[in-house]
């Protein structure tokens, strides 16, 4: 009985620190238990919540805001009357805000240079060094579809027209006619970077510093939804859509007045997979498509298959550019995405 009062009066101590935001005072109170209590729940949640803080503090330091916004929702959920995880959280929402408008604008290509200049580079030595290059005699596609996968693709479907696949997190949208043309070009007289659309965890937001409308109204920073109506001008017009609950993957479809190169009719946000056949849940639309295809990345490249069970079969097939693929009774080919006879990758 005296070991149980103790061991309750100690997590009662911890979880008050935990509320008033002290948590090395709560790390302490746990520390001091020892074995004791370790396999009662309240410790194991409270134990729990200081490593989604400590996770939350890491992510804060390398600037992965909305990374560490999660964490604290989660540690939110766990400990309902923790004000200062409450205020953290919409405190990350302002700062991711923020820093995506930051990387979007004029600064942030240097933001991404710095950004891959930081990460350390990868060497063979020590377990981890040994590790990848296993995997790499393993899979010697990997090597080959990341060098020659740009993040930049126009995607031909016979039957479904022209695609335009985007594999970053960001976008630009802009006039087409500029010697650096927008990831977005569009033949119209907007500003050659006039909007930007990113996206954070699921979620899409666009943001700009010029006349933009969502739903008919003037904004600067937005949280898009599905069917959101987005203007950036008299011929440049954009639905935004996420047809597939099952994928974060995104699309613009453009108005009858709004053109862009190579007749695309509707760009692809794409995020890790999506899908390709007919009705309102395909990314991409194909009349031809009897068995709903899914396209996906495998270690950098884009590969194909039909849709199965969910998982990914032998039957796949990498698309690579410029060579014509047949599959499910659906031609299609991947190619470098051009504008104004340059290429963009």
């Amino acid at each position: 009985r005296v070991a149980t009062n103790l061991c309750q009066k100690i997590l009662e101590n911890a979880r008050n620190a935990l509320v008033q935001g002290k948590l090395a005072r709560c790390a302490d109170e746990l520390a001091c238990l020892g074995d004791l209590g370790s396999k009662l729940p309240a410790r194991r949640e409270l134990a729990d919540c200081l490593a989604l803080a400590r996770d939350a503090g890491a992510c804060v330091a390398g600037y992965r805001y909305a990374e560490a916004r999660k964490h604290l929702m989660s540690l939110s959920r766990q400990v309902s009357n923790a004000k200062w995880a409450a205020a953290a959280v919409e405190q990350l929402e302002i700062l991711d805000g923020t820093h995506t408008a930051l990387c979007a604008g004029p600064l942030g290509e240097k933001i991404d240079a710095a950004s891959r200049g930081l990460q350390p580079a990868r060497t063979l030595e020590g377990p981890e060094g040994r590790e990848a290059l296993d995997d790499t005699i393993a899979l010697p596609h990997r090597i080959r579809a990341e060098l020659d996968t740009p993040e930049s693709l126009l995607l031909l479907v016979d039957g479904g027209g022209s695609y335009l696949l985007l594999r970053g997190g960001r976008a630009s949208l802009g006039r087409a006619a500029s010697e650096n043309p927008a990831d977005v070009p569009v033949f119209s007289d907007i500003a050659e970077r006039h909007a930007n659309i990113q996206r954070v965890d699921d979620d899409y937001f666009v943001f700009s510093a010029k006349d933009v409308e969502v739903g008919g109204r003037p904004i600067q920073h937005h949280l898009l939804r599905d069917s959101d109506k987005i203007v950036l001008g008299r011929k440049a017009k954009f639905t935004f859509r996420l047809p597939s609950r099952k994928s974060s993957t995104a699309v613009l479809e453009l108005s009858d007045t709004t053109k862009m190169p190579n007749d695309v009719r509707r760009v692809v946000l794409f995020h890790q997979h999506a899908t390709l056949g007919q009705g309102p849940t395909a990314h991409i639309l194909c009349r031809h498509a009897g068995i709903p295809l899914v396209l996906f990345e495998r270690g950098g490249g884009l590969w194909i298959r039909q849709q199965s069970d969910g998982h990914v079969d032998t039957a796949a097939r990498q698309l690579a550019i410029g060579e014509p693929v047949e599959i499910g009774g659906v031609s299609l080919v991947l190619q470098r995405w051009k504008v104004s006879g340059q290429s963009i990758a």
